[in-house]
């Protein structure tokens, strides 16, 4: 058990290592970013000021740690997750060793420790273990836990009484800087104190810090934007909220590959077992439970973990169950289920049949968790090239949705929170290869060529229509390295750097062409060039010196335009194959001349791909929703394929490149089925619209 238990330890740790990318996620941006900004330009306010509906105070000062001692890489943020994780496992090993003390039962006390070691790095919640702007999420589960673990020390050692309630009150404040369920810390450690019959003079000190700290904490806060009033959440769709709240409690049940099948009836289940499991323990031992106070600070703390589930439920009034499974809620059940584990062992050590139980669920409970821990060892070098792009588009202010999005939902926002955080040299705009990328364009290149290599498959894409950047990708191979180079310049016949590339992890490493010869390495590089020196021969260039010289491919060009009829529009003869572009745009737009094919037949949910052939110099138009990112174009077959921009309005995408085939097969596939997602094409057609 101590091995397995370190076995899930350090694979998480592994896939920490993995995951990381110092480009910032999410709501880093505003939250980690432009609060770090706020803060240099003398806004002391912002340290208090509500984050949607939370406070994160504690967390804004591990962001301020790292931007301002670390570089703002966020690595230090995935370490103080780590450490927050330790923590909260430390302490419930804490309660065991309380509830079991000595060689009491060592065997059941080692196997119940190594079992909440493992589940506390379950990576089933390795969206808030690799996402630097999670902090709070582990405090908001630890200072609670650690509180009510505390309070119980005031009734099992009252010669420790002062110093414990201190401890505790101190937790239970601080827990309102973390999120907002952390302001339910305070009364649910009252609810506590009042439950073991703790001095009323102690109750009354903690509800005078409760009232105090609650008070201070609701001044001037403002509920978040789009949150029904709770009753009318609740009254609404009650069974649709509890059904919620087991689901939220079992979440971990979903990560365990063998229930699978059973969708979201086993975390359903198992959160009525808990809450079930719960209820006996505090019914079975309410006669002596001033006698039992850790059992009931695990209790208490279980009912804080329901108390979460419940306020996301009424939060939730347009969601469905499935955001109960998402990766990010599952670290509070996960402590929940340990403190019930904890609360129980009393009555489980004590009954040999509940013992041998214990001993064997135990490791059969590990055996299934342990495929979805292994996922956390796999390589995620697409995934960090993904976000590092998106960097690059906001450090050459590039509006590219499709890169933009990964990083942050809202491009326009992101655009100027990282415009302001470049001219600072902050977190990634501060180091390479990102640092100064804006000021080097048009600057002269200072690297001297020193080796050769060779580029296949460069072309040249519109990342939207009138952008001063397009899009650049391709595939180098040169001699092979332990490292790959980051940052690629793309330079012009005259020096001048006309564009900057990211080189994406190796994809492929052969023998070279003449045995004893070193090894090739290919991997694949995505960038943005200036439209303007696009169509023009330029140079690509690494940090050690390794260039190439090509004239790039511009496989379509696009420019806004209501479709016509005309020379050099695709026929809708030109139809190839079987097309599932059955549907037509979202304003089923009709033009004489004209047949309008797209995705949405129903609903933006729809998808669907069409085939067409193509001669040089021809033209379509397309359109699309306003979410980008899974409409591709692909020309030929085996090509790869090419992301389109998000285009909502008709635009005229041409076929004109010099070095295209005569004629060649387009493939335009949507596989979006989320809002917003769609998309359709305009061919010449004979017949005249109806």
């Amino acid at each position: 058990m101590v091995l397995l238990a370190a076995g899930f330890v350090a694979a998480a740790i592994i896939g920490a290592v993995r995951y990381y990318s110092p480009v910032p996620l999410g709501d880093m941006w505003n939250g980690y970013l432009d609060f770090f900004m706020e803060v240099q330009n003398g806004n002391r306010a912002a340290w208090w000021a509500q984050h949607n509906e939370h406070r994160i105070v504690l967390a804004r000062l591990l962001f301020w740690l790292d931007l301002s001692f670390f570089d703002g890489r966020g690595a230090s943020l995935i370490v103080a997750n780590y450490l927050l994780v330790a923590a909260s496992a430390s302490v419930l090993c804490l309660g065991i060793r309380r509830v079991l003390p000595g060689t009491v039962d060592a065997p059941l006390a080692t196997a119940m420790q190594s079992l909440v070691w493992a589940s506390v790095f379950f990576w089933s919640q390795q969206e808030n273990l690799t996402w630097g702007f999670q902090s709070q999420f582990f405090l908001a589960q630890l200072l609670p836990l650690a509180a009510l673990s505390v309070l119980a020390r005031v009734k099992a050692a009252p010669q420790r009484r002062m110093s414990a309630m201190a401890v505790s009150c101190a937790l239970g404040v601080a827990a309102c800087g973390t999120m907002a369920n952390g302001a339910l810390a305070l009364p649910f450690m009252v609810a506590y104190a009042l439950v073991v019959g703790i001095r009323r003079r102690d109750v009354l000190v903690l509800v005078t810090v409760t009232v105090t700290t609650i008070l201070i904490y609701m001044r001037g806060y403002a509920t978040g934007e789009g949150h029904a009033p709770l009753l009318q959440t609740l009254r609404a769709d009650p069974l649709g909220i509890v059904g919620f709240v087991l689901t939220y409690l079992g979440n971990p049940v979903a990560y365990i590959p063998v229930l699978r099948g059973a969708g979201k009836i086993a975390p359903m289940a198992a959160g009525a077992v808990m809450l079930l499991t719960a209820l006996a323990v505090a019914v079975s031992g309410w006669r002596s439970r001033g006698e039992r106070p850790l059992t009931y600070a695990m209790l208490t703390f279980i009912a804080y973990v329901g108390a979460t589930a419940l306020g996301t439920a009424l939060g939730r009034l347009t969601g469905t169950l499935d955001q109960a499974l998402i990766s990010r809620y599952t670290t509070p059940p996960l402590m929940a289920w340990c403190a019930l584990l904890v609360a129980s062992l009393p009555d489980v050590a004590t009954r040999k049949v509940f013992r041998r139980l214990a001993l064997a669920l135990a490791p059969a409970a590990l055996m299934a968790f342990l495929p979805t821990q292994a996922t956390a060892v796999r390589r995620q070098s697409d995934l960090r090239f993904q976000k590092e792009l998106g960097a690059l588009a906001l450090a050459l202010d590039v509006r590219d949705e499709h890169a933009i999005a990964p990083i942050f939902p809202f491009t326009d926002w992101a655009m100027t929170i990282a415009d302001k955080a470049s001219e600072r040299h902050l977190s990634v705009f501060g180091y390479p290869p990102l640092i100064d990328a804006r000021a080097s364009i048009g600057s002269r290149s200072e690297r001297h060529t020193a080796g050769d290599c060779a580029g296949s498959d460069i072309t040249i894409e519109a990342v939207a229509d009138g952008q001063a950047f397009s899009r650049i990708r391709g595939r180098i191979q040169r001699r092979a390295t332990a490292t790959v180079t980051e940052r690629i310049e793309v330079v012009a016949t005259d020096g001048r750097i006309v564009g900057l590339a990211l080189d994406g992890a190796p994809r492929i490493t052969s023998p070279g062409p003449h045995q004893g010869q070193e090894r090739l390495q290919a991997s694949d590089f995505v960038g943005y060039i200036l439209s303007s020196a696009a169509d023009a021969p330029v140079s690509l260039v690494t940090a050690d010196g390794c260039a190439f010289s090509v004239t790039p491919l511009r496989v379509f060009s696009i420019a806004t335009q209501t479709p016509a009829p005309g020379a050099g529009l695709v026929p809708a003869a030109a139809l190839a194959g079987d097309s599932s572009y059955s549907g037509s745009d979202v304003d089923r737009s009709r033009f004489n001349g004209i047949r309008v094919l797209g995705s949405w037949i129903h609903a933006d949910k729809d998808t669907g791909s069409v085939s067409f052939t193509v001669h040089r110099g021809e033209h379509i138009y397309y359109r699309s929703g306003p979410m980008a990112g899974r409409q591709r174009l692909l020309v030929g077959t085996g090509t790869a394929a090419i992301p389109l921009p998000a285009l909502r309005e008709w635009t005229r995408v041409s076929f004109d490149d010099p070095n295209l085939p005569d004629a060649f097969l387009v493939t335009i596939r949507d596989d979006g089925d989320g809002w917003g997602e769609w998309s359709a094409i305009a061919l010449g057609d004979s017949l005249p619209a109806p």
